[in-house]
């Protein structure tokens, strides 16, 4: 656990500071930001305290300790999303003023809020009647710094605010309207906005379905009464419409529930519970209960506060009820669900319809991508899921799609299946433009959008990565630019690792990059080394920075929106580029590429159409070739001329209409590595797969062995992609599943009865002292070897065998080395390797094989070779203790257990946090979000090994007794936890 817990930390390590945070005032004044006496910005930057009572003098809570940092990702703050515990939550802000004066407050907020400002209290009504600017006080402000303190209570609503100081009557854009309903007297009453102002709004009711049943005309922020006899119980959409002073049209929704809630959430939660089938609709429901389980609870007992989130489900299942039409409608909400042949497991994404949205013409579409979610939490507790409309829908004539990606994994292996899965579905189900498909997203969505991009380029007409992306050669901490780091994967790494690797691909698709300057999350500096990148190579690219502004909401989506709808995709482009790290992504428009010549080196293709059927192509590592052009850019007669590297041919299409161009020195064998199965361990987790459990060993270790390594390596799978794997016993694998699935076969020929079956197709063999890779024989003693091949019983699928010397070398064995953490790009390369216990704390930037017996990377033709067959670092490997397997353990007493209980922060990082607990007689580590728990096993009260690697964990105690840090691992990879505030 130390070293994954290294390796997850090092991957999540945020970019220094970018110079603009650091720069001279004569630097600042020159790059100066455009002045506007305009409004004020919305408060973002926020302490937090949370107190079970309000004190007797609040005005001086901000002397007292423990207040927690808040950053606001957009103008809406939620308080408890600093993690402050309490009834009573506390805000505080920094407003500097260049002199003294009189100001207005304004606030806006979902319930009744405090305010004081320098120490003295604010008048404010009783409630807030919106969330933004609903409330305007004047105060007076002092120069230079002052101080506005706010109080809400928890589940009151008002927990959502916003906040901003305004000069005296300051006007402010009319940019949105917030509705609002309720029951009174038999009638509906619907508050049109939050204030009053000029014009007039039209009100309109719909039953599910988009059925209309009310309608009414009301001055704008006027109360309006709607009778509802007749109407049926159940769950209704309010729609208000408007236009502001430039003509624009405004559009908002607010939701309304006739008659009681709570037997129609029960009634939901009975058929969730209901729906046992392994089919999408039943995962549906499934989803649904447990949205509503978790924001009302089981027995309902939150549902009052829960009504959104509630409604939304309602609204869903009554639509869904009524069959796979009723959502797809103007202004219409359509989850789009499927089975995710992975894991078998039902998968979701959102799509968001326009309000003039009609089935019979085709509607562009943007595609959103999240960014990461550290808590990495099951879906129904991810952003926006119980969301049924979206701003920008309502303001465009496109359809907004959201995909889940499975999570936190940055967008590659299921990742970037998901999103494709997500938008098959959409063109499954909505009429989508496939001219007119358009991709951003923002922070880890904005690291995706580059990458899948420039991986399905042709696929989308447009890009718009915001704040994310980096090439870790531009920053020191990440080791790339460390000479030492001289082993073949190591300058591998170094390249293939850049999320900028395949931007070449790009030439036919224009990018809008969005960046804030003083970002320490994803430097400024990388989206300027990626605009230059394109610039220099002529390319489309426009770039917009936002001084002043960080890691948060830019207000550039509908920016991007207007810009996306004025490009189309280039359906027959004559010059088509790509430069990919792995088949998988080595295809763009017309072109793929199906073989390469060798491994670790980039795929790159030049290609050219210089007139119809004549084509110029020069590639680097290429030995196979797909091309399909359009018709247009083909002679009558159907042959292609081409000039391959200097090297005149002429091809006929085949049947399908390809043409395929193959190097006369391709490599040659009997199976090849291809984009359905490029190689590197990690990529049987692209493919649907099973665990098969060995039960054959006659060692019990080794049987208790394998079982735990399996259930650790589902574990991460559900930590990190939040589904259920496929795990079978080998002698319950049927037959089915092995012509279908992948296989990880835990346990060599002798532990697995599958591993048995397969061994004379599979080029490893093991003995007591040695591992033997494809003829070549490793001494290795308590070792164990992982290796991937080709399938021999199904076609486009893996075999992955982990088989070792004895029970001590499978415990070695780490099934982090499956999984992709944090998103990285490249993770785990190597098509096989022999470890053992040792496991060295290297600099960033070196490649595990050192540490390893020995390790490689196949050729194109799945075969050992000496060229691509590394060997450990002897003298690391002396100087590296080997971690055994814990034998005997202590127990502990309880008042000795109880000491370390409690939650612990990352020395150098605080915002990174871990859970210690008991569990009866043992200690539990509940480790950063994306990782599975784990049991410490104790040597001494204050010495223990993690039951999953062995790796160390120390404690240092005071005097009295008391934990001061805890240390996990050894060396220079050890990490330092002290205690953090409850």
């Amino acid at each position: 656990m130390a070293l994954v817990l290294a390796a997850t930390l090092a991957n999540a390590q945020t970019a220094p500071a970018p110079p603009g945070a650091v720069k001279p005032e004569a630097v600042r004044e020159a790059e100066r930001a455009l002045w506007s006496p305009g409004e004020a910005l919305y408060l973002r930057r926020w302490m937090v305290k949370g107190l079970a009572a309000p004190p007797a003098d609040e005005a001086k809570l901000l002397a007292t300790p423990d207040w927690k940092p808040l950053v606001a990702w957009d103008d809406l703050t939620d308080l408890t999303a600093a993690g402050a515990e309490g009834r009573w939550l506390y805000a505080s802000a920094l407003v500097r003023r260049d002199a003294e004066g009189p100001a207005e407050l304004s606030l806006g907020a979902g319930g009744p809020l405090s305010a004081w400002v320098n120490g003295e209290p604010v008048a404010l009504p009783t409630q807030p009647t919106g969330l933004r600017d609903a409330v305007r006080v004047p105060v007076r402000l002092r120069a230079g710094d002052n101080v506005l303190l706010l109080r809400a209570e928890r589940d009151s609503g008002a927990t959502l605010l916003s906040a901003r100081i305004l000069s005296p009557g300051q006007p402010l854009a009319d940019v949105r309207l917030e509705p609002g309903a309720w029951d009174q007297d038999g009638q509906l009453q619907v508050r049109t906005d939050s204030l009053p102002r000029q014009g007039t709004v039209e009100v309109v009711i719909t039953a599910p379905g988009g059925r209309v049943v009310g309608r009414v005309s009301a001055p704008r922020g006027s109360i309006a009464a709607l009778p509802t006899e007749g109407w049926p119980d159940g769950p209704y959409e309010v729609a208000v419409r408007a236009t502001n002073a430039a003509g624009e049209p405004l559009l908002a929704f607010a939701p309304w529930f006739k008659g009681d809630m709570a037997p129609a959430a029960r009634a939901l939660l009975d058929q969730a519970a209901g729906a046992t089938g392994a089919d999408a609709e039943s995962g549906h429901w499934r989803m649904l209960g447990a949205l509503v389980a978790d924001r009302a609870g089981a027995d309902l007992s939150r549902l009052k506060s829960a009504y959104a989130p509630v409604h939304s489900a309602l609204m869903e299942a009554a639509e869904m009820r009524m069959g796979p039409k009723a959502a797809i409608r103007a202004s219409g909400f359509v989850r789009l669900a499927w089975i995710d042949p992975l894991d078998g497991s039902t998968q979701f994404c959102r799509a968001y319809l326009p309000a003039g949205y009609d089935q019979g013409r085709a509607w562009p579409a943007v595609l959103y991508l999240h960014g990461a979610n550290g808590a990495a939490p099951p879906y129904v507790r991810y952003w926006n899921v119980d969301v049924r409309h979206g701003g920008v829908a309502e303001r465009w004539p496109m359809i907004w799609i959201e995909p889940h990606g499975r999570g936190t994994n940055g967008y590659l292996g299921p990742g970037e299946l998901d999103v494709i899965n997500c938008l098959e579905a959409a063109r499954a189900r909505l009429n989508v433009d496939d001219t007119r498909t358009y991709l951003t997203g923002g922070s880890m969505g904005g690291k995706g959008t580059w990458q899948l991009g420039a991986r399905h380029a042709g696929r989308f007409a447009a890009l718009a990565p915001v704040f994310g992306g980096a090439d870790p050669r531009l920053d020191s901490k990440s080791g790339r630019d460390d000479p030492a780091a001289d082993r073949p994967m190591e300058r591998w790494l170094r390249e293939a690792e850049s999320d900028f690797a395949g931007l070449e691909a790009l030439n036919n698709t224009p990018v809008f990059i969005h960046q804030g300057d003083e970002d320490v999350a994803a430097d400024v500096r990388q989206a300027r080394h990626a605009t230059t990148l394109l610039q220099r190579w002529g390319y489309d690219v426009r770039y917009r920075e936002y001084p002043g502004r960080g890691h948060e909401a830019l207000g550039e989506l509908d920016d991007i929106v207007g810009w996306f709808l004025q490009h189309r995709q280039a359906e027959a482009p004559t010059k088509v580029r790509l430069r990919a790290a792995d088949l998988r992504a080595a295809r763009a428009h017309w072109l793929t590429v199906d073989r390469a010549m060798a491994p670790l080196s980039m795929i790159q293709v030049d290609a050219e159409m210089t007139e119809p059927g004549v084509l110029r192509l020069d590639t680097r590592n290429v030995a196979r070739l797909n091309l399909a052009p359009p018709p247009s850019l083909l002679r009558r007669d159907a042959a292609l001329k081409v000039v391959w590297n200097g090297r005149p041919l002429e091809i006929a299409p085949g049947s399908d209409g390809r043409f395929v161009l193959a190097a006369p020195d391709a490599p040659r064998g009997a199976t090849f590595k291809t984009p359905a199965l490029p190689g590197g361990v990690l990529d049987i987790l692209s493919t649907p797969f099973v665990i098969v459990v060995g039960t054959t060993a006659h060692d019990p270790d080794m049987r208790a062995s394998i079982r735990d390594k399996a259930q650790v390596l589902a574990g991460l799978w559900r930590s990190v992609y939040g589904g259920e794997p496929r795990i079978v016993d080998d002698r319950a694998l049927t037959a089915e599943q092995a012509k279908s699935l992948s296989l990880i076969l835990l346990g060599g020929p002798d532990a697995n009865a599958v591993s048995a079956r397969l061994r004379r197709d599979l080029p490893l063999a093991v003995a007591a002292d040695s591992i033997t890779i494809d003829g070549r024989r490793f001494e290795a003693k308590d070792a164990y070897a992982v290796m991937l091949r080709p399938s021999p019983r199904a076609a486009d699928r893996y075999v992955l065998s982990v088989a070792a010397t004895s029970a001590a070398g499978l415990f070695a064995w780490e099934p982090f080395s499956l999984v992709a953490v944090m998103g990285d790009s490249i993770a785990n390369p190597y098509d096989w390797w022999v470890g053992d216990g040792r496991r060295p704390a290297q600099p960033r930037g070196r490649a595990p094989d050192r540490g390893w017996i020995a390790s490689g990377v196949f050729d194109q033709a799945w075969r050992r070779d000496d060229r691509w067959t590394f060997l450990g670092d002897p003298a690391l490997r002396a100087a590296t203790p080997l971690l055994a397997r814990p034998k005997a353990t202590v127990i502990l007493p309880s008042t000795v257990l109880d000491r370390y209980v409690g939650r612990y922060a990352l020395a150098d990082r605080p915002g990174v946090t871990l859970v210690v607990r008991r569990d009866g007689d043992v200690l539990m580590v509940d480790p950063p979000a994306g990782l599975p728990r784990d049991k410490l096993l104790a040597e001494s009260p204050t010495r223990f090994r993690f039951a999953s690697d062995g790796s160390l964990a120390e404690a240092v105690l005071d005097p009295a007794g008391k934990v001061v840090e805890l240390r996990f691992g050894e060396g220079g990879g050890a990490s330092t936890w002290r205690p953090a505030p409850q």
